[in-house]
């Protein structure tokens, strides 16, 4: 009994940290004035990236961005650096910032 509980705690265990690890937060320390900062340096220069396909997909933080959606480099007139590590993606009016290895989206910027 006592190795049936054990197991049973350890696999718990296994369980939260694999969750707590998968939904990791994003935490940028960010001004609202830097925040505008880097949503007019990307958005305005919106048209040197290719278009989006047309089609829905959730942008929400910690969705999986599809592998057909292209993701692009933060362009280098793009001063907060934290930004940097990231790629991102227009969706309508939104800049969405991706973590480029899961896909995963880290923040969204609205106007």
């Amino acid at each position: 009994m006592r190795k049936v509980v054990l197991g049973s705690a350890f696999g718990i265990a296994a369980l939260t940290v694999a969750g707590v690890a998968q939904a990791q937060v994003v935490t940028w320390e960010i001004t609202p004035e830097q925040e505008r900062s880097v949503y007019t340096t990307i958005y305005r220069d919106r048209g040197t990236v290719g278009a989006a396909p047309v089609r829905e997909y959730d942008v929400s933080v910690g969705a999986v961005i599809p592998a057909e959606i292209d993701l692009y480099e933060v362009p280098a007139g793009v001063t907060y650096a934290p930004a940097r590590q990231y790629r991102y993606v227009i969706h309508g009016n939104r800049v969405v910032f991706v973590e480029p290895s899961t896909r995963r989206v880290v923040r969204v910027i609205e106007p």
